[in-house]
């Protein structure tokens, strides 16, 4: 089914209290630089968090790892596109997966986007 951007939340990246959430102008850099960024979040979190872990006593360096993840991953969707539909939770509101592909949608300008809407019972 298709579902207005507008009628899905848009919840920002953070860590720890700090914005990661990536700027339009980043995406488009990372976009012409094809910076694209392969790794899923939900798939590869533990070697992410791992990865972004081993700067925790440098956290402004573990943010800024972060955020680029996310610039990255979101470029990824902008130049190769997707198939997978995002996935809200049952206020068919709030992403529960495809929070990328979402963002890669707003950056790409879209108006609406394919969904599923989980089942209270899932």
């Amino acid at each position: 089914m298709k579902k207005s951007v507008n009628e899905i939340i848009n919840t920002l990246y953070g860590e720890d209290g700090v914005s990661c959430e990536p700027e339009m102008a980043e995406i488009s850099e990372a976009v012409r630089n094809n910076d694209l960024e392969e790794r899923s979040f939900q798939g590869d979190l533990g070697s992410l968090l791992y990865e972004w872990n081993q700067l925790n006593y440098i956290p402004e360096e573990k943010h800024r790892l972060i955020k680029k993840y996310h610039c990255q991953r979101i470029a990824y969707f902008v130049v190769r596109g997707w198939n997978d539909p995002i996935v809200l939770r049952p206020d068919g509101r709030t992403i529960k997966d495809g929070l990328h592909r979402f963002k890669a949608a707003l950056f790409l300008r879209k108006t609406d986007v394919e969904v599923i809407i989980e089942n209270l019972s899932s």
